[in-house]
């Protein structure tokens, strides 16, 4: 446009069309946009630099005049201004209007079939990321948009353009920048402009650069260029970079470019219309055309990022709002992806076709960096099976062929190794030079085109199946390809042909290299081979070929030299089955002289294995089965065994023909190197047991021969009597002579220096009789079983006589004697000591009467005094007590001893004292963490025959009672006892603050005798009847506050009803008191009473003594109850109507509810519905029940069976320390923890979400777990196994919290235990928590079933009571049928590194969780009872049950779990340390 008015009036016409003009109040609209405007220029782009792009690509987009090579010129001020000239025809109308617009681009390419160039029309307004005025100069328009103004990027204003004369082009833009901050990134984007910018530009061909300082001096210049010709068809594209400052550069880029059209292109909303695009690739490459490989960007016009790609290429992707990424889920762009693979190969067909690159593309094949996530993710490996199946590699044969040949076969290429001198491989496959790549292929470059190198396997199984089956070829190769061949055979390993027969022999025959051995055959001249003796020698031609040579070494190949000879000798006389071969004698005792005169003999060459000839026969054999005759022996062996068939002698030729003379180092050489025998063998070497020669010797020859030959060569013996167990044993059950004339085994015998000194002994021990008996070297010969001191079966033998003489014949100081002997012997042989006693009365009791002989059984190391009719043998053997209570096994008596006498004496009334005294006994038992006491011990005394309960009936008479015996109780209080003494049949023992005998009738299962129990109580007025208003009053006012504890449809009628309430003052209230017994009702003294409630003619009565009156008030734990039951408030919701009734004001009884969120009108929850809210658990809501009359009737055993459900949650308690039982159990019903700083209670707030803390596993009331082999605690919402992996951070705690031992789990067999430390309250709150916290935790995490909770404590938390009898189960059970929670627990565990749980997946099995809760870390010490423990040592014996403790800690804060699998295997690899008593746990 040159008409400057007609341009003034386009500026002028667009800026009324905006109304940026008018001045008539505020226009929303317009600011409105302006604000999207400045928004969308903001974070449209995360790079502010990006504009500089878009400019460019606008540039390119414009018309020029024909002839004109379209440049574009940048150049920046660091006052902080940018011009930007471009040589276009110029700006036009349409142009103007659509820079002034959003999304209404006016760039189109020429083929509308190929689309829009600009797409979104909004590339311009980019240059607003950093620029507050932007004026544009082109032709006869000069305006401005400035951004301080409204609508300042789309209205522009007439204005001029700043320093015109420095760029002089049609058309200029100038960018105002404010801040330093991008200015500095303005500059450093201008001098980072690459010059593969230009690569995919239609038309810019050239781009100026230049930056200046303040003073207008260049700080950097330079200009990048392009220019595009062709070679061999191939489009070659140039790029020049010239610096001009600071210095003086010039750098040029070299591109092959490939361009095709994209037809058939898939719908694209953003490119309406088009059906085919245009996709380009370029290789960059050096001067000589080899590839250049570097990661380079994707271009969609302008460069978008590198991929991972070693080519650049530019396609009309689909991008994201920032033009930084191609969006991987649209079609149109993986149809461009697809197409790419179909150019790649082109251009790699046209590279073989012209030889440009042919054998340097395969470079391009592989990625240059990651792709990751975006479309390209899979781009080369598709590239690869394209690759695969196109004829693309040069073979060794020079065709072009597939990469895979064939679905077993690819194309290979081959090392050096495999290559003669001549470069002709040694071995080629079936196929032949076709099926090997090119070597002038980098090997680097072939594994994505699944072409790998020929590798030493391949070669060795080629050479191995042609040595195979050609053997004959094979040997007849040239010599100059056997050598080659050897050489790649000593590069690759020998070894690897050690089974090939590859070596030849100067006989004509090729062996391998297991044929050891074989030697080179130059011999020296001295060297003589005995006869016999077979070598194998290498042929002489091959062994002088250096790299055969060589080969034939690595193989084994040695030179032969007298060491060598001795060597072979003693190796074939070795060889199996040589004593048949045919050599003859005078050859065997031939090589037998070479090896005692060599002159040089081989390290660690046994020659004992040598054969030898024997005497009278042909025939050989080993040295060591021969005897012979020493000239001046002791001993003629010839003597000594004439007769004996078995005996064999070496041949007369060894002594005659003896090397040396006097022969006497010669023999001495075959006895000690041949081991030729000079003695009689005791050992036969090939059956481990007695020699056939010895055998003979003691079966035909007086013992006290071989006795002698025995004793006197015990050296030569010792050895084989040591080491051969058969021999020894055979000696030792020969019969030997005793001095009684008579044959024993030698075992048996004693040497008569071992009883001289002790008569008793003396009396039974038989004697050896022998010559020289005195002689010490007798001593040699117990290694054979002759005792020469007195044995535990002679002592046992002595204790047995005594046994049979009479009283006056011995002392108990005899007896002392043996057992203190037998003591001294007991770690040796405490089976055989224990197992004599076992058969014979042999427990000797010093009575004052006499010695009397017990059995083992019957004996009793110490007993209670309780127990009459037993003795303890502590007194009388007080330093023997290891030997009768450890040797023998005698144990103190137990309870199980005390159980007896109380069946024995049961219903006995004589006994009275005793059986009193024995229950007393028990009871301090059964309450004694020192003691345990299993379960079925006790049940013993359970059934109606066992009478051992005494029970006073009237004053002074007293009945021995059966547990079936319904008609009696045991009074717990001393009011109840008072009131009914006399009256019922009360258990004679004080019952009333003894934890010791309540704990003992409780494991009788006669808790449910408690009297309070049973007792009825009823409340009676009398007297004048007061009306006090002020009392009906304050609870009156409470209306309002109670009416939200009800269901919301009773809100109404509760309100009525409470404002009906009366209370009377009663002149006097009778507390009656009556149980039933045998179906009558038996009434006890009466008592005080305090308060009656009734209601009546719909009227709320409450009658209360007087006391109260004077008090002024009513205690709300008398009124909690009834309140409850007359207007339904739930179980869950005792805490809060309490909280109601003590609020001293209505401003804490509101905030209080308000905390709890119980003011708002919620809708009812339908009977039945569950609600799990973070650590609760709901139960059925029960009935609404109301009372009527003037009486007030309740049990005394505590709340009713209303007390059990629960719903959502409890109030923040105000109350002190939890004295009280029902509010303890109330706060742990609601299943809310309390912080332990603020009393706040910690919920994720959802309805039915569960939010769990994570999982780890210690051990028991004296066990410590270390945290170290915890799993770590892990945050679990819904099951996965990611969130289950990722570690909650551990809350430190410098100070410990309350620890419960948590659960049961009984073990039904011998022993038990109790665990004490559960009586105390505080524990037991803790505990429930932690039990309530694990089943949220296995039901809604596992999809456990309720029922896995197999404790009673479920009971104080809504759930049905536990109907089986806990001691048998652990806190909680998940049976094997429930595989699903079961499998997802084991994937839990081990996932997170907790491997002792595989040992039990090889078959179902069942979970058995124990409960250990803390309010402090998980570190802190916690106990087990010791049934706990033998439960975890049975689940750790067998494979059907896995035994788990579930460490719940921090309960005070962020309450967490951790899991300890099988601790009894963890204390038996030393992982965990438990201390005895009731088991304390404590980390290693």
């Amino acid at each position: 446009m040159d008409d400057p008015v007609e341009a003034k009036a386009l500026i002028e016409q667009i800026r009324r069309a905006k109304q940026v003009d008018n001045v008539d109040g505020e226009n929303e609209n317009a600011s409105d946009l302006e604000n999207a405007l400045k928004m969308l220029s903001e974070e449209l782009y995360s790079t502010p630099t990006h504009f500089i792009l878009e400019l460019i690509q606008n540039a390119d987009d414009n018309h020029y005049h024909a002839g004109t090579k379209p440049k574009l010129t940048m150049l920046y001020h660091e006052s902080g201004y940018l011009w930007i000239g471009c040589n276009e025809i110029g700006f036009t109308a349409s142009n103007v209007r659509a820079i002034c617009r959003i999304h209404n681009s006016t760039k189109k390419v020429e083929d509308s079939k190929k689309g829009y160039i600009g797409e979104k029309g909004i590339g311009f307004k980019s240059v607003f990321t950093v620029a507050d005025k932007v004026w544009i100069k082109s032709g006869a328009l000069s305006f401005l948009f400035d951004t301080t103004k409204p609508l300042g990027m789309i209205a522009p204003e007439w204005a001029d353009l700043p320093s015109p004369q420095l760029v002089r082009e049609r058309t200029v833009i100038c960018l105002q920048i404010p801040k330093p901050s991008d200015r500095n990134r303005v500059q450093r984007g201008l001098k980072d402009l690459k010059p593969e910018l230009l690569v995919f530009l239609r038309q810019l061909r050239s781009i100026e650069v230049e930056a200046r300082n303040l003073t207008n001096r260049p700080l950097y210049g330079c200009s990048i260029t392009r220019e595009d010709g062709e070679l061999q068809g191939i489009k070659v594209t140039k790029l020049k970079d010239v610096a001009r400052v600071p210095t003086s550069t010039e750098r040029t880029d070299m591109l092959l470019v490939f361009e095709q059209t994209v037809p058939r292109m898939p719908a694209e909303d953003k490119r309406p219309g088009v059906t085919e695009t245009t996709l380009v690739m370029a290789f960059p490459v050096n001067e000589k055309y080899e590839a250049k490989v570097r990661e380079q960007n994707t271009f969609a016009f302008l460069p978008v990022r590198a991929y991972g790609l070693p080519f650049l290429m530019q396609a009309d992707f689909i991008l994201n709002a920032g033009r930084e990424e191609i969006l991987h889920d649209r079609a149109w762009n993986k149809s461009l992806v697809v197409a790419a693979l179909d150019l790649f190969i082109t251009a790699v067909d046209t590279f073989n076709k012209t030889g440009l690159m042919k054998y340097t593309w395969p470079q391009y094949a592989r990625s240059q960096g990651t792709s990751h996530g975006t479309i390209f993710e899979d781009f080369f490996k598709n590239l690869g099976n394209r690759l695969k199946r196109h004829k693309v590699l040069e073979s060794r044969a020079g065709t072009l062929e597939f990469p895979i040949l064939s679905p077993q076969m690819a194309m290979q290429t081959m090392p050096n190794t495999f290559i003669d001198e001549a470069g002709r491989p040694l071995m080629v496959r079936p196929g032949g030079a076709k099926t090997y790549a090119s070597p002038l292929y980098s090997r680097d470059n072939m594994a994505a085109l699944g072409v790998a190198e020929m590798t030493s396997y391949d070669f060795c199984e080629m050479l191995g199946n042609y040595v195979l089956q050609n053997p004959a070829n094979f040997a007849s190769r040239p010599v100059t390809w056997h050598s080659s061949m050897a050489k790649a055979m000593v590069q690759i390993g020998a070894s690897n042909f050690r089974n090939l027969n590859i070596i030849p022999l100067r006989n004509g025959q090729w062996i391998s290299g297991n044929n050891k051995p074989f030697f080179f055959g130059e011999l020296d001249g001295s060297l003589i081979v005995p006869k016999g003796i077979d070598i194998a020698m290498i042929a002489t031609e091959p062994a002088k070929d250096w790299a055969r040579r060589k080969l034939y070494i690595d193989l084994g190949a040695q030179n032969l030299d007298i060491s060598k000879v001795y060597k072979m000798i003693v190796e074939q006389h070795q060889r199996p089955g040589q004593a048949l071969a045919h050599w003859m004698a005078a050859e065997v005792v031939g090589h037998a002289c070479f090896l005692f005169t060599a002159p040089s003999k081989p390290a660690y060459c046994d020659v004992s294995g040598l054969l030898m000839a024997i005497e009278g026969s042909g025939s050989i054999r080993l040295g060591r089965y021969l005897y012979m005759d020493v000239p001046g022996a002791t001993v003629s062996v010839s003597e000594l065994l004439a007769g004996c068939p078995e005996a064999k002698f070496i041949s007369k030729s060894y002594y005659e023909s003896a090397p040396i003379n006097p022969p006497g180092p010669w023999l001495t050489w075959l006895q000690k190197e041949l081991k030729v025998n000079t003695l009689p063998r005791l050992q036969d070497a090939k059956h481990a047991t007695i020699s056939p020669e010895f055998r003979w010797l003691v079966e035909n020859k007086p013992s006290s021969v071989w006795l002698a030959l025995l004793r006197d060569n015990w050296e030569a013996y010792a050895h084989d009597i040591a080491n051969n167990v058969a021999a020894r044993n055979y000696l030792s059950a020969a019969s030997v002579m005793c001095t009684d004339r008579k044959k024993r085994p030698m075992r048996e015998v004693y040497l008569p220096a071992a009883v001289k000194d002790d008569s008793l002994a003396a009396r039974v021990a038989p004697i050896l009789a022998v010559d020289e008996p005195n002689d010490p070297k007798w001593i040699r010969l117990t290694g054979l079983g002759l005792s020469a001191t007195p044995t535990t079966k002679l002592y046992l033998n002595v204790l047995k006589m005594l046994t049979t003489l009479p009283k006056s014949e011995f002392t108990g100081d005899d007896v002392m004697a043996v057992y203190t002997a037998l003591y001294r012997r007991q770690y040796a042989e405490s089976d055989i000591i224990k197992k004599a006693f076992q058969v014979a009365d042999l427990v000797c009791v010093p009575l004052a009467k006499g010695p009397t002989w017990v059995a083992l059984k019957d004996a009793r190391w110490s007993a209670p005094t309780c127990l009459l009719h037993v003795t303890s043998l502590q007194s009388f053997y007080p330093d023997l007590r290891l030997f009768f209570t450890k040797t023998l096994g005698i144990r103190d008596a137990t309870v199980v001893d005390v159980v007896d006498r109380l069946l024995e004496c049961s219903g006995q009334v004589e006994h009275i004292s005793e059986i009193k005294s024995l229950l007393n006994f028990l009871s301090r038992a059964v309450s004694s963490t020192k003691i345990p006491v299993a379960q079925d011990i006790i049940d013993r005394l359970l059934g109606s025959s066992v009478r051992v309960l005494p029970v006073q009936v009237r004053d002074n008479e007293v009945e021995l009672r059966s547990t079936k015996d319904q008609s009696w109780f045991y009074a717990d209080t001393s009011e109840l006892r008072n009131a009914f003494a006399g009256k019922v049949a009360l258990l004679e023992f004080d019952m009333i603050g003894s934890p010791v005998m309540t704990a003992f009738v409780k494991k009788l299962g006669q808790d449910g005798r408690k009297l309070s129990m049973h007792v009825v109580e009823e409340t009676v007025t009398a007297g004048e009847q007061v009306e006090e208003p002020k009392l009906a009053e304050g609870l009156k006012a409470k209306a309002k506050f109670i009416k939200f504890l009800v269901p919301l449809h009773a809100r109404e009628s509760t309100l009525q009803r409470l404002a009906s309430l009366v209370v009377y003052s009663a002149g006097s209230l009778t507390l009656k008191r009556s149980v039933q017994v045998n179906g009558h009702a038996v009434y006890g003294t009466d008592g005080h009473g305090h308060i009656l409630k009734s209601e009546s003619a719909g009227r709320l009565v409450v009658h209360v003594s007087g006391t109260l009156v004077e008090k002024g008030s009513v205690p709300p734990k008398l009124l909690r109850d009834w309140l409850m039951n007359t207007f339904g408030i739930s179980a869950d919701k005792r805490q809060y109507l309490l909280e109601i009734l003590d609020a001293v004001d209505d401003v804490e009884a509101k905030s209080m509810l308000e905390q709890a969120g119980l003011m708002a009108d919620l809708p009812e929850i339908d009977e039945g519905e569950e609600i799990i809210d973070d650590l609760d658990v709901a139960g059925e809501e029960t009935p609404t029940a109301s009372s009527a009359g003037t009486t007030d009737k309740t049990p005394v055993s505590g709340p009713s069976a209303r007390d059990t459900p629960r719903s959502k949650a409890a109030p923040p308690s105000r109350s002190a320390p939890q004295s009280d039982s029902t509010a303890r159990r109330n706060d742990a019903t609601g299943g809310l923890l309390r912080d332990a700083t603020n009393g706040q209670t910690r919920s994720n707030g959802s309805k039915g979400a569960s939010k769990t803390m994570g999982v780890s596993v210690p051990g028991s009331e004296g066990r410590f777990a270390r945290p170290d082999l915890a799993i770590d605690a892990v945050n679990i919402e819904t099951f996965s196994m990611d969130a289950m992996r990722s570690a909650l951070p551990q809350r430190p705690s410098s100070s410990g919290g309350t620890v419960s031992s948590g659960g049961r789990l009984g073990l039904n067999g011998h022993g038990g235990g109790f665990n004490l430390d559960e009586a105390d309250s505080q524990a037991q709150e803790v505990g429930s928590k932690g039990e309530l916290f694990v089943y949220k935790l296995l039901t809604t995490q596992f999809e456990a079933s309720a029922d896995c909770w197999t404790s009673k404590e479920r009971s104080q938390h809504g759930l049905p009571d536990f109907a089986d009898d806990e001691y048998f189960y652990s806190d909680f059970t998940i049976d094997k049928s429930n595989t699903q929670a079961c499998d997802r627990i084991t994937k839990w565990l081990l996932s997170a590194g907790h491997s002792e749980i595989k040992r039990y997946t090889k078959a179902p099995f069942t979970y058995r969780f124990e409960v250990k809760a803390t309010t402090g870390p998980r570190d802190e010490p916690f106990s087990m009872s010791y049934n706990q423990y033998e439960q975890a040592r049975a689940c750790h014996i067998g494979d059907n049950d896995a035994y788990v403790i579930l460490r719940v800690y921090d309960l005070a804060g962020e309450a967490r779990v951790c899991a300890y699998v099988d601790p009894h295997g963890q204390d038996l690899n030393k992982k965990l340390r438990f201390t005895p008593g009731k088991y304390f746990v404590q980390p290693l």
